[in-house]
């Protein structure tokens, strides 16, 4: 991570709503909000158009076509040459199909299908993520979970807990590739460095991760990303509660419970939802 981005994730100031795309040039609003090092925020100018996220254990609803077997042609007379064109073009039109398509494989699930227990070990995470997931990870589940649904209580401000939270949902299927659960949630332009654990509800493709410099250490920051806008990260603050707190402060939408769960981790430790 570069010297401009650390100075940015450690710099005091409340986070300006319009990130990059900020238009004043207030010095009054200089000095209360920050802005991302403007040299990086065009380094996914022209990645719009993100694909949807990749979800492996998911019945694939539009399987790729399997390659046609092509009759040997001798193209001698002028059906033969227009059989053999009308062939190739076929073959060419599902070839060109098939690039439009997840590059990862779909895996099919059944109702049958074992889940894995909930957890919170580490040794599990590592085992299937290839990483441990940070403390305030299983606190914010915590917290959320005492009153009512997770689910329920996220939704509340158009949110919803994907990736490694499956895990601790309940909702994670025991596969024999365990690769796949390195694209679990994972977003078409984000970077290995970035992991995904919440996403806006719907078809929206806004998510907020952790991105880690090194896998065998904690995360640096959490981040947002909309792979349908401008594909920039956008750090938001040293944990996942400063970062729903930015995210409720930006949407300006308050869940009344949500605020309140917030606030009681706050009261044990003033810096954690900063």
């Amino acid at each position: 991570m570069s010297e401009e981005w650390i100075s940015y994730v450690n710099d005091p100031r409340t986070t300006c709503k319009y990130g990059a795309k900020c238009y004043q040039k207030n010095p009054d609003h200089h000095k209360t909000y920050k802005h991302p090092p403007k040299n990086d925020s065009k380094k996914f100018k022209n990645n719009k158009g993100g694909k949807v996220r990749m979800h492996p254990y998911l019945k694939n609803k539009n399987p790729v076509v399997k390659d046609t077997e092509v009759p040997r042609v001798d193209p001698s007379s002028t059906d033969d040459k227009k059989l053999a064109k009308d062939i190739s073009e076929s073959t060419t039109n599902n070839e060109v199909k098939d690039t439009h398509k997840e590059s990862s494989p779909l895996v099919e699930s059944s109702e049958t299908s074992q889940l894995y227990d909930k957890s919170e070990d580490n040794k599990l995470y590592k085992e299937l993520f290839l990483v441990e997931m940070p403390s305030d990870f299983f606190q914010f589940y915590k917290c959320l979970s005492e009153d009512q649904s997770v689910d329920k209580t996220l939704a509340s401000v158009n949110l919803q807990l994907i990736g490694p939270y499956d895990l601790l949902l309940g909702k994670l299927p025991m596969l024999d590739d365990k690769e796949l659960y390195l694209v679990h949630w994972r977003f078409f332009y984000d970077p290995p460095e970035f992991q995904a654990v919440l996403k806006k509800k719907g078809k929206s493709e806004f998510h907020i991760g952790y991105y880690r410099d090194d896998p065998e250490s904690n995360p640096e920051f959490v981040a947002s990303n909309d792979s349908a806008k401008d594909c920039l990260i956008q750090p938001l603050a040293d944990n996942i509660f400063g970062a729903v707190y930015q995210y409720l402060q930006n949407e300006k939408k308050a869940s009344p419970f949500l605020v309140y769960a917030l606030s009681k981790i706050n009261g044990e430790d003033k810096e954690m939802g900063k």
